[in-house]
């Protein structure tokens, strides 16, 4: 299964890359094993992981059990801080 990953903001620089791609062997993905394939494909994204909102075909997912199929985009959309007083 291929699952392409849109990176923003932070990530974005960190990964001197906006779009990744991610091989995974199963045919059935979770949110959370797309995670830990992310830790291992690219290790500089792991003190990351824990702090993204991820949406899926651009419909933020709150279930890391959500399940995943081939061709998803997926985009990974780090906390963003700031406002006025």
């Amino acid at each position: 299964m291929e699952i392409s990953v849109q990176l923003f903001a932070g990530l974005r620089e960190v990964m001197e890359s906006d779009l990744l791609t991610v091989e995974l062997d199963q045919d059935l993905v979770s949110v959370a094993s797309l995670r830990e394939a992310l830790e291992t494909q690219y290790p500089k994204l792991k003190p990351y992981l824990s702090g993204v909102a991820i949406a899926v075909n651009e419909e933020y997912i709150l279930s890391d059990e959500s399940e995943l199929s081939d061709g998803d985009s997926v985009a990974l959309v780090p906390p963003i801080a700031g406002g006025s007083q």
